[in-house]
């Protein structure tokens, strides 16, 4: 998620150096060769997606649909058609937030994390990632599909506390 700057905030649309549209066209043939760069050097790779806050398509969080509704679900489509004839890439795109991927045999539950509130003073954002995984275990575990680390980038810096990463990337 937050592969894109986006739209979500009226300066963020007139500041960006391009729109999201421009932004989609110029990174497709970059990530494509990534991919099959990677694949070549391991001799396959799985892509799981997550769409992202920045790139919803309205100004506010919708209620039902948020996946469909942003540029990461569609960019990540957008790959899995261009490499569905190379059989060592696939992909994991999901039309919900969560999802379970399992290597090593470690589940990973892969969540974007914008569902976590809070956060400040002393603790930053472990209260609201403690908060998030806990809530997120025990739902997972009713649906019995446990996991065992939740991997999220939401926040954008790199952070582990006892069963969650958060990936420290940079967005747009």
């Amino acid at each position: 998620g937050d592969t894109f700057s986006g739209n979500i905030h009226y300066e963020l649309a007139v500041t960006n150096e391009g729109t999201i549209m421009d932004e989609l066209e110029y990174w497709l043939d970059p990530v494509l060769s990534g991919f099959k760069m990677v694949a070549n050097e391991y001799g396959k790779l799985h892509v799981s997606c997550r769409r992202g806050n920045h790139t919803r398509t309205s100004p506010k969080v919708p209620a039902k649909g948020r996946v469909r509704e942003s540029y990461d679900f569609l960019f990540a489509r957008l790959l899995a058609r261009e490499l569905k004839d190379d059989p060592r890439i696939t992909f994991d795109i999901p039309i919900s937030d969560d999802g379970v991927i399992t290597q090593y045999n470690t589940r990973f539950l892969a969540t974007h994390g914008d569902q976590f509130r809070g956060g400040s003073g002393i603790s930053g954002i472990q209260t609201p990632l403690a908060l998030g995984h806990y809530k997120k275990t025990r739902r997972q575990a009713s649906i019995d599909q446990p996991y065992d680390i939740m991997i999220l980038g939401h926040f954008h810096q790199y952070l582990t506390i006892p069963g969650v990463i958060v990936n420290g990337s940079l967005k747009g």
